[in-house]
């Protein structure tokens, strides 16, 4: 069934992405919104066209997901729009190019190439997505708006979080959440990256109106009780680095009054929610199993 689906997204999804993002520029921004929260849900929304899910290697298969049928529409729907604008050869091209190369000769080299050939479809997806996202901001000339629908799917991705993780946590009674991936550990690694970068434009974005960035605070504290209630210690550590690394490049380049408030409210949550777990992070830095 799922094949199914996958075959009409790709039939009818992708053609109808690429026509609707090429007309309006409110829906392209929606749809690159939509491609970014997808990332979470890899895994949940994916087909593998050789599947060896008993491989406990990196990847597992030939996989297409939800993000590249969007991405794809969105590149089709970027090309009839604005493709005075397409940047063919994007900064670090040639470089990506010849790792590309270098790990296709590898692979074709090798005793086993059946697990190699899977990790090259996933460097070219990746790049695809590069290219994807690089066109998105050039043909918008990277302006304030397309910056904020990089920002709404980080905003969504991380109330949608805050929401589940809730649920295995205290629902479900789950004693280390793993949301949407295979593991645990995998929830600070993903959060981690967007999560510095989000709360810098949330505080330093001072025409954003007070409900969203309310909002986008409350999305950024979610992403933080996440990686809480999969006991990283890693991701314990990095997320509150990554805070306080966002609190002061934000203060170090404005001064206004709503910064000032902001942060504050940070500190004090922080230091309102540190006391609350301690005793569960105590324990588990010194009782964590060694294998861990």
């Amino acid at each position: 069934m799922k094949f199914v689906i996958f075959t009409i997204a790709l039939v009818v999804g992708v053609p109808a992405i690429a026509a609707a993002t090429a007309m309006f520029k409110k829906l392209k921004h929606l749809a690159f919104a939509g491609m970014v929260v997808s990332f979470m849900f890899n895994s949940q929304f994916s087909i593998n066209l050789m599947s060896m899910e008993h491989y406990r290697g990196p990847v597992r298969g030939f996989e297409i997901t939800l993000a590249d049928i969007v991405a794809l529409g969105l590149i089709l729907g970027m090309l009839l729009r604005s493709g005075s604008k397409i940047k063919w050869i994007p900064r670090l091209f040639f470089p990506l190019l010849a790792f590309f190369i270098f790990s296709i000769i590898n692979v074709y080299n090798s005793e086993y190439q059946t697990y190699g050939w899977f990790v090259i479809w996933q460097l070219f997806r990746m790049g695809l997505m590069y290219w994807c996202v690089v066109n998105f901001f050039a043909t918008e000339d990277c302006d304030r708006s397309s910056i904020r629908a990089l920002m709404l799917g980080y905003v969504l991705t991380g109330l949608i979080m805050l929401l589940f993780a809730f649920k295995q946590k205290y629902l479900d009674g789950i004693y280390r959440i793993a949301l949407f991936f295979d593991h645990s550990n995998t929830v600070p690694s993903f959060v981690l990256i967007i999560l510095c970068a989000m709360l810098v434009w949330v505080l330093y974005d001072d025409e954003l109106k007070p409900i969203p960035h309310l909002i986008a605070l409350v999305s950024n504290l979610g992403m933080v009780f996440a990686i809480l209630a999969t006991g990283s210690r890693t991701g314990m550590v990095t997320a509150a680095g990554s805070v306080v690394a966002a609190l002061v490049i934000a203060n170090f380049r404005t001064r206004s009054a709503r910064l000032k408030i902001t942060t504050i409210f940070l500190v004090v949550c922080m230091a309102i929610g540190g006391l609350m777990v301690m005793d569960t992070v105590i324990d588990r830095f010194l009782n964590a199993p060694k294998s861990s």
